[in-house]
């Protein structure tokens, strides 16, 4: 019963901090999914110092349960950038041929990106404070949580809590797009909901998402470094695709 509790209130925290973090943005104009480059590592510091002291470990061993280890890490080394860049093909799809929009998929924030800004969105932001940060998070803190309180079926519970956290940053996302403007190829009723069906439709491809990441930890072997790889290889393609050149 505790190990339940542990997990749901871990659930809990996570999608309440996303979420508040993302409204929060949203009310003072300001992009949503960037709001978390500097708070999700001293978040990640509290809910690693936290677990450790309702578990009685030390944070080493927590993380080694969570996947930070050594084991399997010629699998992930391999099997990373290959689902990573699956993961990614669909919305690469979408992006090239877009056939419900009349012109591509733009969304603003990534195309203005400056080419330092870009880098270090390729080369820092990602890996580290959304990759990095969230596997750890996801596939490691709250998977293993779930799996002591002995749920069913853990990777679907995590996969769940990780499309929820996603929520209030898709609704901010796909408000910055051009998808209301150019969803004329689909009938009127559809396309005056647009922007929530694109966040619903967002949410449930993020939860097939986690749950193929959490299929990727398994066959590592419980290793993490797999998930990390593939999360930010898939993130890093889709930034290079909306950030090509406008037409003059």
């Amino acid at each position: 019963m505790r190990e339940r509790i542990e997990a749901a209130a871990l659930a809990a925290a996570l999608v309440g901090y996303s979420n508040g973090l993302a409204i929060r943005a949203m009310r003072r104009g300001a992009v949503a999914d960037e709001s978390y480059t500097r708070s999700n590592g001293p978040f990640l510091a509290v809910l690693i110092a936290a677990l450790a002291v309702v578990r009685g470990v030390g944070p080493g061993r927590l993380l080694h349960e969570a996947g930070l280890q050594r084991a399997g890490w010629q699998r992930s080394l391999v099997a990373g950038p290959l689902l990573g860049a699956l993961l990614a093909t669909p919305a690469l799809i979408f992006f090239a041929r877009p056939l419900v929009l009349e012109q591509p998929l733009e969304y603003d924030p990534i195309a203005d990106l400056s080419p330092r800004a870009f880098r270090r969105r390729i080369w820092l932001e990602l890996p580290l404070t959304v990759a990095l940060f969230e596997e750890i998070v996801f596939r490691g803190l709250l998977d293993t949580a779930w799996r002591r309180a002995r749920r069913p079926q853990p990777a679907l519970a995590t996969s769940l809590t990780f499309a929820a956290w996603h929520w209030a940053v898709s609704v901010d996302t796909m408000r910055r797009t051009n998808i209301a403007a150019q969803a004329t190829r689909v009938p009127l009723l559809l396309r005056r909901h647009a922007n929530a069906l694109s966040v619903g439709g967002g949410m449930m491809a993020t939860g097939v998402v986690g749950l193929a990441l959490s299929a990727l930890r398994r066959w590592c072997g419980g290793n993490l470094l797999g998930p990390v790889l593939a999360h930010w290889i898939a993130d890093a393609l889709l930034v290079a695709a909306l950030r090509r050149k406008r037409e003059p």
